[in-house]
């Protein structure tokens, strides 16, 4: 708010000052609701007329009509003839020349010249026959592995596991029966050949599980069940080797591993009854 609106407000709060002194000062006639009525719009009209009077005849005429110049430098950049003949235009001429030569300055400290004469950028041309454009390489996606590719290698694994367990190399027969369960983890065969190896290693705890876990994945294995036989009979439980043998040959009556092993135990569990007795 400028010095222009304060008078206003100032004169405009004396006047509504002295109309309200008159409205207590000059109490309303007394009479009908009608005279009363429009004493009021009288004393209201009066101060209204005092607020615009004032404002009409000490303020608007001190207003100039020229607009007021906007500090810019897009005002400034237009000047015209007639424009010079005044002293604040002359003003803004020279802040334009000011401005262009400064430019120039500007211009020329970035080149690293120092030519009078200003030259706009010079802006490169796109070329008329542009090469074409770097074909992308196609990524190839990645796709699950081929389940039948899968199961020749572990074959191929447990081929070379059991060539190294007839050379008697059961440690890397163990290693290749290893490689064949990680690429297949319910695959029987390579579970049982491996219990065969830690057998012969004398690793019973580690055979027993693996035949298990055979035998679990196929319960129809009858090899599975003859091996878990001798492992148990070397580990003294002849009634559970007694009990896996007679499944393999439920599992194939042909086996006949499988029923000397049980002959030999049935023996040694009857020579074991009868010693009983006789003490």
């Amino acid at each position: 708010m400028n010095a222009k609106h304060l008078k206003l407000v100032g004169i405009s709060g004396v006047a509504l000052a002295g109309w309200l002194l008159c409205f207590h000062f000059l109490p309303a006639p007394k009479g009908s609701p009608i005279t009363t009525i429009l004493w009021y719009f009288l004393s209201l009209m009066v101060g209204l007329s005092l607020v615009y009077g004032t404002y009409h005849f000490l303020i608007k005429p001190q207003q100039s009509d020229t607009p007021i110049a906007v500090n810019s430098v897009k005002s400034r950049s237009i000047v015209t003839n007639e424009s010079l003949e005044s002293a604040d235009h002359l003003e803004d001429f020279d802040y334009l020349q000011q401005a262009i030569e400064q430019a120039k300055a500007t211009q020329n400290t970035a080149s690293g010249t120092s030519s009078d004469t200003f030259s706009p950028p010079q802006v490169q041309k796109a070329p008329e026959n542009p090469p074409p454009p770097t074909p992308v390489e196609s990524v190839p996606i990645a796709t699950a592995p081929d389940p039948a590719l899968i199961q020749e290698k572990v074959k191929e694994m447990i081929n070379q596991g059991v060539q190294k367990a007839a050379s008697n190399d059961h440690w890397a027969a163990i290693s290749k029966f290893n490689q064949a369960v990680r690429l297949d983890g319910n695959h029987a065969i390579a579970y049982y050949n491996r219990s065969l190896s830690y057998l012969k290693l004398n690793y019973g705890e580690e055979a027993l599980q693996d035949c298990c876990k055979a035998i679990q994945l196929n319960p129809s294995y009858a090899k599975a069940y003859n091996c878990r036989g001798n492992i148990r009979k070397q580990r003294g439980d002849l009634r559970g080797a007694c009990a896996d043998y007679q499944q393999a040959l439920e599992i194939d009556p042909n086996f006949s591993g499988a029923r000397q092993n049980l002959e030999k135990v049935q023996a040694r569990l009857q020579a074991k009854t009868s010693t009983k007795k006789k003490g």
